[in-house]
């Protein structure tokens, strides 16, 4: 029920198909204020085989690289990877961390995640990327050294260190990935013209 409930690997595609469908508020909902009894499951619930939420937490960040690149077809979507992968960490960070750090990964995903919904329900209503809004874009969402997810990235570094080589290598590549992905489609939007349909 746990892995269903909080969309892990193999039960996501429930989770992206709610996002497609909902408004903004619902998503907020779901990706930010849902995720907080993650902190209290973990260390309420005694796992005697931590290698199997490993695992699974692996495989949900491992599709998610890919998935970035194919299943992109709103911010909807792009959000969901976002939130699928830091539940997954979140919960490798609640298994083999101290409470503090976690605590501190929650509250700073809280903070960003807040900002940046309410940014993409901006953009998804007025339907520009460009001037101002590119540079939120850049602050909240493009890992440079004075933005929200260079912070948020470490920080969950940090708190997963001690899980496993695998897992902190797949979140790395999921990292590069994902900022791979948004720094092409900041660049096309805004130097070459180039656009998405939905963007």
């Amino acid at each position: 029920g746990f892995v269903v409930k909080f969309g892990l690997f193999p039960f996501m595609f429930w989770v992206y198909r709610v996002f497609s469908v909902s408004n903004w508020v619902f998503v907020y909902l779901l990706s930010v204020v849902m995720k907080f009894p993650v902190l209290f499951f973990c260390f309420l619930y005694e796992v005697e085989d931590l290698e199997i939420v490993y695992i699974d937490c692996f495989f949900t960040i491992f599709c998610c690289c890919f998935l970035v690149w194919f299943f992109s077809f709103s911010w909807e979507y792009i959000w969901c990877h976002i939130s699928l992968t830091s539940v997954a960490t979140l919960v490798v960070a609640c298994f083999c961390s101290n409470i503090e750090v976690c605590f501190f990964i929650y509250w700073y995903y809280f903070v960003w995640s807040s900002f940046s919904i309410v940014y993409f329900a901006l953009v998804s209503s007025i339907g520009d990327l460009k001037g101002y809004f590119f540079w939120v874009f850049c602050f909240l969402l493009l890992v440079t050294p004075v933005s929200f997810p260079l912070f948020y990235k470490l920080s969950v570094s940090i708190g997963i260190l001690y899980s496993s080589i695998y897992l902190l290598l797949v979140w790395s590549m999921y990292s590069f990935s994902e900022q791979l992905f948004l720094y092409k489609l900041a660049s096309e939007y805004f130097y070459v013209n180039v656009f998405n349909n939905w963007v």
